[in-house]
């Protein structure tokens, strides 16, 4: 599957999510705000490990189904180098004492569907699908950052006031700036978060 193919596949499911799975249900739509905190492992050879959080404004479209509008914020241990003019690919290591942490945020749409409306424990899968912006000083004025993908896979306890969850999650983002630094970059990620019941 090309690149296009997989963000059409993305863009698919989002719509999918947006009503037509639970285009039966008889409910109202309802405020869904998510928190959530995670840490991902680098899977590549640009292995930066990151710890972020991210913000969800959801609604729901059925009892199963929600969409919404995420934003998150990531450190990224050892990504670029402290030499802007230095190559991704100069060193074999990249816990190299030159490599720094630098910060990332993305802003996506967020689609989630549970594959259960019943019982305290509710598996679900779910995708993200935007931006993600990287932000070093010395890489500021050139736009660094790209496209976005992060599916996942989970499950919620739901109690009386709010959802826990806890999810596995594969992210892959583009990362560009002019001709020096053009890749993409891959983690395999752990989340835990709460929804509120609104």
């Amino acid at each position: 599957m090309t690149r296009k193919q997989t963000i059409k596949a993305a863009l698919f499911f989002l719509l999918l999510i947006s009503g037509q799975i639970g285009v039966h249900a008889q409910t109202r739509y309802r405020f869904d705000p998510r928190f959530k905190f995670s840490y991902d492992w680098g899977m590549n050879k640009m292995k930066p490990n990151s710890l972020s959080f991210d913000f969800i404004a959801g609604l729901h479209t059925s009892e199963q189904s929600s969409v919404g509008l995420g934003l998150g914020y990531s450190s990224h241990s050892h990504l670029f180098h402290e030499d802007p003019s230095s190559r991704w690919f100069d060193s074999d290591s990249w816990f190299h004492p030159k490599y720094k942490t630098v910060g990332g945020m993305a802003l996506y749409l967020n689609g989630k569907h549970n594959f259960t409306d019943t019982g305290r424990l509710r598996p679900y899968i779910g995708i993200d699908v935007g931006y993600n912006w990287f932000s070093a000083s010395e890489l500021s004025d050139s736009g660094t950052g790209g496209f976005f993908l992060r599916p996942q896979l989970g499950i919620d306890y739901c109690s009386r006031l709010c959802r826990l969850f806890f999810e596995v999650n594969y992210k892959h983002m583009k990362v560009t700036k002019d001709d020096n630094i053009n890749g993409w970059l891959s983690q395999f990620g752990i989340g835990a978060g709460f929804s509120l019941e609104l």
